[in-house]
């Protein structure tokens, strides 16, 4: 079994809130991932039963991403944000699939070196002694992927303390090596456009040191949704923010949360209704106003109803009409992100020695059949520093 000696013991943990550094090596444990799912599975008396680790089980879906006891709330949103397109996360892994030696190798863009990293891991997760679970990200079942990105920004940031407080798009260009910028919602009512900005030489104590420059361009709530609507044409990563103690509003009053980002997953306009449909990374807790779930819109707006599809869940997942959100949102990160290489071999690691086999049959025929080759190919967006033409058709 492959053992990272660079990145363990206490120096990987960080001087963590709560614990004094000389303590830190007597009171966690680094196990092994298929050692934590088992102990924490109600049939791990039988070891027949306890399911094999994947690094990709099924789908990839935000549903996969569970924060654990680290600040980095941050993170695992961003996480959950880039889950929406599956072809991202897995052009993350250099490791396409569970290694029995449990050795993974993740690639992250260094903007400040303007270049892509390898960062190696192996598959163990620090945990309190006495404990059955992860002391940070806990595993979805016996999937990994979350933990191992997470762990390989650990050791980017230099140790999982590193990781509590940070910006989305300072992750999201890690994960892509895309353009990011912020909308930021100024007090004259204005979006303005704010672009990350890496200092010249890396700070080793802060290596997610970044700044924002405010730029010339500012724009009203119009246009701002005129570029949501193309920026979502393009596959781009969206999430809108409250920053605590923005305006006099009580959010959770509404089921709204300040302080972390929420997934923009659509963005549409229908019979001249402007409504965005978003997900709390908790996978909990939803708006309770007009277009909720609870909401009596859908009943007045039956057609509205029908064109979306709308079933009410409790997954986190909710509608809200665009003037509600520019009225509790001021904060708008976009990931221009690059969807001409999206495509990827889904191996379906999960259904044994016949998933590469169904995974290269399904992808060839949407690849050839369904034309979703060229789609991707010749029509794929790429990422631009500018801002979006707002003019322009979005299938343009």
């Amino acid at each position: 079994m492959y053992e990272d000696s660079s990145f363990t013991g206490a120096k990987a943990l960080g001087k963590l809130s709560g614990y004094q550094e000389s303590e830190l090596d007597s009171t966690f444990e680094w196990v092994r991932t298929s050692q934590v799912v088992s102990e924490s599975s109600p049939s791990s008396s039988v070891k027949e039963d306890v399911p094999p680790m994947r690094l990709f089980q099924g789908k990839i879906e935000p549903a996969d991403v569970c924060q654990g006891a680290v600040g980095d709330c941050w993170l695992i949103a961003a996480f959950a944000c880039l889950a929406e397109f599956p072809g991202a996360i897995q052009k993350v892994f250099v490791t396409r699939e569970q290694n029995s030696r449990g050795k993974y190798i993740i690639r992250l863009y260094d903007a400040i070196a303007e270049q892509w990293v390898r960062v190696t891991v192996d598959d163990t997760v620090p945990r309190k002694k006495g404990e059955s679970g992860a002391f940070f990200v806990q595993p979805n079942g016996n999937e990994l992927w979350v933990v191992l990105l997470e762990k390989a920004f650990a050791k980017f940031c230099g140790s999982y303390q590193a990781l509590d407080g940070g910006q989305v798009v300072w992750a999201w260009q890690a994960l892509t090596g895309d353009n990011v910028l912020e909308l930021h919602l100024n007090q004259q009512g204005e979006w303005v456009r704010k672009d990350v900005v890496y200092p010249k030489e890396r700070d080793e104590r802060n290596r997610r040191a970044i700044r924002y420059r405010v730029s010339d361009e500012k724009f009203d709530d119009e246009t701002v949704f005129k570029m949501l609507k193309q920026y979502n044409a393009q596959r781009s990563v969206m999430a809108g923010a409250i920053t605590s103690g923005a305006g006099e509003v009580k959010h959770e009053n509404v089921g709204l949360v300040a302080g972390h980002a929420y997934s923009i997953i659509e963005v549409v306009e229908v019979s001249s209704i402007k409504l965005l449909q978003l997900r709390n990374p908790w996978g909990s807790f939803e708006w309770k106003g007009d277009w909720s779930d609870n909401s009596t819109k859908w009943q007045e707006h039956p057609d509205i109803k029908t064109s979306l599809a709308f079933e009410p869940k409790d997954d986190g997942t909710f509608w809200m009409s665009y003037t509600d959100f520019c009225k509790h949102y001021n904060r708008v990160y976009i990931c221009d992100r690059t969807a001409d290489d999206d495509l990827r071999l889904d191996i379906r690691e999960d259904e044994g020695c016949l998933g590469p086999t169904k995974g290269c049959v399904t992808g060839c025929c949407r690849f050839w059949c369904c034309c979703q080759g060229c789609c991707t190919i010749f029509c794929g967006h790429v990422s631009s520093k500018e801002s979006v033409e707002v003019k322009r058709c979005g299938l343009c």
